[in-house]
């Protein structure tokens, strides 16, 4: 049997996600930019260092986005075992990544990239 394993976001992202006021609770941070994974959940507003940034799976993000910035992401099969994405938001398109990923999750870490520096 497969296990899954989380897939978090980079430590960049972390730092993005914070400054953009993500404040999810996860079950790792990064510390100095390590994962650790913690006992218990915690979110960016209990931290009282700007050396850790709580670290939320792509699901989070995505799930986030959603919520508080109306801004929907989907992975798309460009072609055989190749992905890409598309961004929504108020129901139109806003972007379409044109490169070819290898997995889902590359997908969603390259929109998250650009939403993050573009569009919040």
């Amino acid at each position: 049997m497969n296990k899954i394993e989380p897939q978090y976001v980079t430590f960049t992202q972390a730092k993005l996600l914070k400054e953009k006021g993500f404040d999810v609770k996860c079950i790792a941070i990064f510390n100095d930019g390590e994962i650790m994974l913690l006992k218990s959940t915690i979110s960016n507003s209990e931290f009282m260092t700007t050396r850790n940034y709580s670290t939320p799976e792509i699901w989070q993000v995505v799930e986030w986005l959603r919520l508080k910035h109306n801004i929907d992401v989907h992975h798309i099969i460009v072609a055989a075992s190749h992905y890409g994405y598309n961004i929504f938001q108020n129901r139109t398109r806003k972007h379409k990544e044109e490169g070819y990923f290898l997995t889902p999750q590359e997908a969603y870490l390259t929109a998250f990239n650009y939403i993050l520096k573009e569009l919040i």
